[in-house]
């Protein structure tokens, strides 16, 4: 008897400290995130798109002009991408005239383009430029040929729209083919330079390649550009190409880092290696494709920002040094547009206990309770069974195997609160199981000697 009693107090006192550890663990979590670093945005830039209540932009993509073009110094393209609702991911476009307060301009009506009018069944990733030689915007934007209307659902359509003025906008142009997403497109006064990143579907994932065209239409063999010695190792995922004093300037996502890297090359195919210019610091859940805009002695770099709740935005970092970026405040917001939809904010304490419990709710599996339902049934039905110790422990070791194999096998825990909410479902359903196979044996046999 004193055996089991020592045996149940370490037990018991291995589920107390594991919960304590636990709640160590989930209470520093919360606040880990809540100052980010200095050269993540913590806020969103306010973009009013066309979904009303829903003003999630994402890929941006921007042009500055010296003397005011139309009357504004600086043209945005993007797409939204609410809640990641590909649908309704059209090429967007909004001005500026100090980089913080978007507007749609007077007139213009978004999305420039939209599913219908291309036979693709998803639009993406605009890119914004200026032909000084036609005195013309041009967006350029990527589609994905839909199975319903005779496509393969993964071939690419590099596509292009263009505007005298910014609010009417040509019809639809179909310029290529291509196996690559994130295109950066310029012009240099005689060619289009593109430079794109390779995606798994068409086994270019991790690549980043260069091209030309005289016309856009025909395009040049990709040429595989070097990020490094090495060509860097990093998960490429989406960035963009700009050009500033005769150098061109790459900045890029790393897919699994989640931080944002930069680099230069003086020929647009041999980079330098790459340096982080923005670390999210776990701030935001994702960061997203960024570009860099250059003006005079300031670098501002624009990017997408994705947080708990699956809400996409953009916001931004400046700096006279690109290796010194700061990120947008609350303190910028009060001279951005007014917008009414709700921002969740996910770093409060009261944001991390609701995702815990919603985690824990979900992760506590009622189906498996039918195994406690089969184990009573043969307690019953076994009078031998319900008079021994052994077999009652031999179901709890079954049940606690079962129940942990199960959760996450079907679940797979991505983050610290997801694992610790599933310790918490897996520690509260087992408790259960435990007492009803306790209470049954207790009810229909004789004390246990």
């Amino acid at each position: 008897m004193k055996k089991n009693a020592v045996a149940k107090k370490i037990v018991l006192s291995v589920i107390l400290i594991s919960v304590g550890v636990c709640a160590i663990i989930f209470i520093m979590n919360c606040f880990r995130n809540i100052t980010p670093p200095e050269s993540v945005g913590s806020v969103r830039l306010n973009i009013e798109t066309y979904r009303a209540g829903e003003n999630q932009p994402t890929h941006p993509s921007v042009v500055s002009f010296e003397i005011p073009w139309h009357g504004y110094s600086y043209w945005m393209a993007y797409s939204p991408y609410p809640y990641a609702n590909g649908e309704e991911e059209n090429p967007c476009v909004a001005a500026s005239n100090d980089l913080l307060y978007w507007e749609t301009p007077e007139g213009l009506a978004n999305p420039i383009g939209d599913n219908e009018e291309t036979g693709c069944d998803e639009l993406k990733d605009p890119h914004i430029l200026y032909r000084e030689d036609l005195d013309r915007l041009e967006v350029w934007y990527l589609g994905r040929q839909s199975v319903a209307l005779g496509g393969d659902g993964t071939s690419l359509l590099l596509m292009r729209k263009w505007s005298k003025d910014g609010i009417h906008w040509s019809e639809l142009e179909i310029m290529t083919q291509t196996k690559y997403l994130s295109p950066s497109i310029l012009w240099d006064g005689v060619k289009y330079q593109m430079w794109a990143i390779g995606y798994d579907l068409w086994g270019t994932e991790g690549t980043f390649i260069y091209q030309e065209s005289s016309d856009g239409i025909h395009w040049s063999e990709p040429s595989t550009c070097m990020l490094g010695k090495t060509n860097s190792g990093l998960d490429i995922w989406h960035g963009a190409v700009s050009k500033y004093l005769g150098v061109y300037h790459f900045a890029f996502i790393d897919n699994k880092k989640q931080q944002i890297f930069y680099c230069a090359s003086e020929d647009g195919v041999t980079f330098s290696t790459p340096e982080v210019i923005v670390d999210n610091g776990a701030y935001w859940n994702h960061l997203y494709r960024p570009a860099l805009l250059f003006e005079d002695d300031i670098v501002t770099c624009f990017y997408g920002v994705v947080n708990q709740e699956n809400q996409w935005y953009i916001s931004s970092s400046s700096s006279t040094q690109i290796n010194n970026l700061s990120g947008l405040r609350e303190q910028d917001m009060p001279s951005m547009m007014t917008l009414q939809d709700d921002v969740v904010d996910t770093h409060g304490f009261t944001y991390h206990l609701r995702t815990l419990f919603h985690a824990v709710e979900s992760y506590f599996r009622i189906e498996l309770f039918l195994l406690t339902f089969v184990e009573s049934a043969l307690l019953l039905l076994v009078p031998k069974w319900r008079t021994t110790r052994k077999s009652v422990g031999s179901y709890v070791i079954i049940n606690m195997l079962l129940s942990c194999g199960y959760v996450l096998y079907r679940f797979t825990p991505g983050n610290l609160t997801q694992w610790i909410a599933a310790y918490i479902a897996i520690l509260l359903m087992n408790v259960s199981f435990d007492a009803i196979l306790l209470y049954v044996q207790m009810e229909f046999s004789k004390p246990i000697n």
